[in-house]
Formats: structure tokens, C-alpha cells, sequence
């Protein structure tokens, strides 16, 4: 009897019967319960129906309440099961049309109503994670952190590529992310306060880390050069900071590194066999995309193209090896550690894939970690110059100074001096 109201209450009606067929005929307590599944099919039967009918007309939100009111949605009975899926489908389609015309609200209001129905279903979990990176945009906008919501938008992309609305939309988060780093550097940067507001733009949001990935089966996609590189900066240099170490700085999107002996020397030149592949780095928006026309190898698996992830690891051969990390999710900058990799210059302890600012401080964020400052000090890229910001220094609320090629300057407690690179 047990065995059997288990299965019934789980919804497996046909098992709870056959259980109860092999208890005793004069049992009391079997009769009521088989008049209870026989009520009980009875009446998913009728609200099986009713959904039929309600899907028929297109009626999702009819179809939902019914399974509701009936309490049957996760029972399994054949017609039922075949009805969820119907409804789930329909849904997914209604919800997905509601992000591509830009209707988040009607989106976010039909994804709650099905949530209970839908269960584990891929397409209702994937748009709700779109639902969530909408949302999570939303608050970095009124939160002053646009750069990080041009992230959570692209991401979106990636689930709902025909929503059109998100070119336009990531647009202007860019341009109010480049008007805030104007605004930061000029006079209004200096007044008391006004740092911790745009400070906020390179912010991580310590929720992001779980949310804002990689779609491990999004295509490669050819990426445009970086459009937000300045034309008198040097594309690669070196920045020594004094007691910390020497970081190779390259800011095109493209890069190629291999042995510094091929043919076609490439930008980044490893001392290794000159045999060896050459492979191309390649961000796109804020995704790094590697391509080598001969194999090489990410996390021990032979590939000759990836989208690259925070923590992949790259060996050219087994003596040729290096570390691709992104420490900010908020920042399209990334790091290559080399791990047994060797480069020409033996001063160089890191190579930083540079976007538009590179961190240096000693939280686990920080693109160059050093425990030599107690805050993150910013380095951005500014109209054909780099600039250094910290938000205490000099007896202000925030200070910003111009980083000249091959002048040393002090910043927090470090000394840092940026020179032409030189192999």
C-alpha cells in the first residue's frame, strides 16, 4: 500500500494499479485508493482536453492556467507528457519572439508562469539565462557600470542572435562606457567623490563570474580590428614596474605567436623549433578566438580552432606551453602566462592581451597582481596615449596621469616606466 500511494502521488498511476493488483481483494484501504487514480485520471483526462483545446487556439496562457489549477504538470500519463511538451515549445517560441521584438517584460512574465510546467527543458533554461543577462544589464546601467553591461548583452546575442534591438543597445552602453572614461579624465575626475562613480565601470561584479561565459558551442566568427585601439599608441610595448616584474603589452585584436625563427615572424616570437605551428589570437568583441592552419593543442585536445576560455591551456608541443587567463570579466584584457614557453627577452614575466585598461593591484581580479599597492591602480588607453587613474593620490579624491613612452612614474607604492619594445 505504501509502494503504491508513493507511485500515485509521484504521478505514475498505471504503476500505483498494478501495485495495488497484487494486495488482498478484501482490502478496504486498496478499493478507496483505486477510486481515488480513478478520479484522479478522470480528471486529467478533462483538463487534458481543455489544454488540447487551449493549444489549438494558440492560447499558451489558458493552457498554462489549466495545468495549474489541475495540478497535473508533472504527472505521466502519455497524452499529458505529450501536451508539456507541446506547451513548452510554444512557449519557447513565444518567449524568444518577445526578445527579438524587445519585449523583456512579456518575456520575463511568460517564463515565470511556465517555469513550474517547463522543469529541466534546455530552451526555457537557456532564454531564462538571457532573461537573467537582461536584467543584470540593466542594473550595471543604473549602477554606472555600462562597460559591464555591453558584456551581458553580447552575450544575449548568443542566445537570441535575431534580436535586433541589441546592436543598438550595445552601442549606447558603449558610448556612455567611452564618455564616462572622458568625462573621468578631465577636471570633473578630480572632484571629491566623483571617482567612485566611474571607478564603477571596471568593477567586477562578483555575481558575474558564475553568469557571463563563453557559449562553449558558439561559432567562430571572423572578428573586426579593435576598433577602440588609439592610432598613436604603439601596438607593442613593454611596461616595467619596478619590484613587480616586465609585461609585454600587445593591443592589436590580431596577434600571432610561434617560433620567433618561422618564415612569417610573428608578433608574439617564442625561442622554440622553428617547425613548430604558428597560431593566430584573435579577439572579437570581448571572446578571443584562436585558429592555426596546423595542430596545436587546448587543454591536451588536438584543435585547430577554439573559443578560447578563462584557464584554457595552449601548448604549441610539449616544451611550448602557456595559459590563457581573462582575471576580469568585466574586461575584454587577457593574459598570457608562459608557463614553459620561453620568449627572447628573459625580463618578461607575463604577455597582457591589452583591450582598452589594464589593472594592476592585488585583488584576484587585477590583470597584474602585485602586493606592493593596497588598491587597483587603471591604466586606459586614451586618445593616442596611455593614462594611468587611481582614486586616492596627491591629497585628492582621485588622481590621473599621462603615461609618456620612457618616463618613469610613481602611482600608489610601485614606480612603472613604459619603453619601446625591443627583441
Amino acid at each position: 500500500m505504501a509502494q503504491a500511494r508513493a507511485q500515485i502521488e509521484n504521478g505514475w498511476l498505471s504503476v500505483g494499479e498494478n501495485i495495488l493488483g497484487q494486495a488482498e481483494h478484501d482490502d478496504s484501504g486498496a478499493g478507496e485508493l483505486l477510486e481515488q487514480v480513478a478520479a484522479t485520471r478522470m480528471q486529467i483526462n478533462e483538463a487534458a482536453a481543455k489544454v488540447e483545446k487551449a493549444l489549438e487556439r494558440g492560447d499558451i496562457d489558458e493552457a498554462v492556467e489549466i495545468f495549474r489549477r489541475a495540478d497535473v504538470s508533472q504527472n505521466h500519463n502519455g497524452k499529458v507528457a505529450r501536451l508539456r511538451s507541446k506547451l513548452k515549445s510554444l512557449a519557447a517560441g513565444r518567449i524568444t519572439d518577445s526578445i527579438n521584438e524587445g519585449r523583456i517584460d512579456s518575456a520575463q512574465a511568460l517564463r515565470e508562469r511556465i517555469e513550474p510546467i517547463a522543469g529541466e527543458d534546455a530552451r526555457i533554461s537557456e532564454l531564462s539565462l538571457a532573461l537573467e543577462h537582461c536584467r543584470q544589464a540593466g542594473e550595471c546601467v543604473v549602477d554606472g557600470r555600462p562597460r559591464a553591461a555591453a558584456v551581458l548583452l553580447r552575450k544575449v546575442g548568443i542566445i537570441c542572435p535575431s534580436a535586433k534591438w541589441l546592436k543598438t543597445a550595445i552601442s549606447q552602453v558603449q558610448q556612455a562606457a567611452e564618455s564616462l572614461d572622458e568625462i573621468a579624465a578631465g577636471p570633473l575626475g578630480l572632484i571629491a567623490g566623483t571617482h567612485e562613480i566611474f571607478d564603477r565601470q571596471l568593477e567586477v561584479d562578483s555575481q558575474m563570474n558564475d553568469r557571463v561565459h563563453p557559449d562553449k558551442n558558439a561559432k567562430c566568427k571572423a572578428g573586426a580590428p579593435n576598433a577602440s585601439a588609439d592610432s598613436a599608441l604603439p601596438g607593442k610595448f613593454m611596461l616595467q614596474i619596478d619590484g613587480v616584474g616586465g609585461f609585454l603589452v600587445l593591443r592589436d585584436a590580431h596577434v600571432s605567436v610561434g617560433p620567433i625563427s618561422s618564415s612569417a615572424r610573428p608578433d608574439l616570437g617564442l625561442v622554440a623549433d622553428p617547425n613548430l605551428a604558428v597560431m593566430e589570437i584573435e579577439r572579437a568583441d570581448d571572446d578571443y578566438f584562436l585558429r592555426s592552419a596546423e595542430t596545436v593543442y587546448v587543454n591536451d585536445a588536438a584543435v585547430n580552432e577554439k573559443l578560447l576560455a578563462n584557464g584554457d591551456r595552449i601548448a604549441l608541443s610539449n616544451r611550448c606551453r602557456m595559459k590563457f587567463n581573462i582575471p576580469n570579466p568585466a574586461s575584454a584584457t587577457a593574459v598570457v602566462d608562459l608557463s614553459s614557453a620561453r620568449l627572447s627577452r628573459a625580463d618578461i614575466r607575463q604577455v597582457i592581451l591589452m583591450d582598452r585598461e589594464i589593472l594592476i593591484g592585488p585583488a584576484q581580479s587585477d590583470h597584474i597582481r602585485t602586493g606592493l599597492l593596497t588598491e587597483t591602480v587603471t591604466v586606459l588607453a586614451r586618445n593616442g596615449s596611455l593614462v594611468c587613474r587611481t582614486k586616492t593620490g596627491g591629497g585628492r579624491a582621485g588622481s590621473s596621469t599621462a603615461i609618456a613612452v620612457g618616463k618613469q612614474i610613481r602611482v600608489g607604492g610601485i614606480s612603472m616606466v613604459l619603453t619601446k619594445f625591443e627583441e
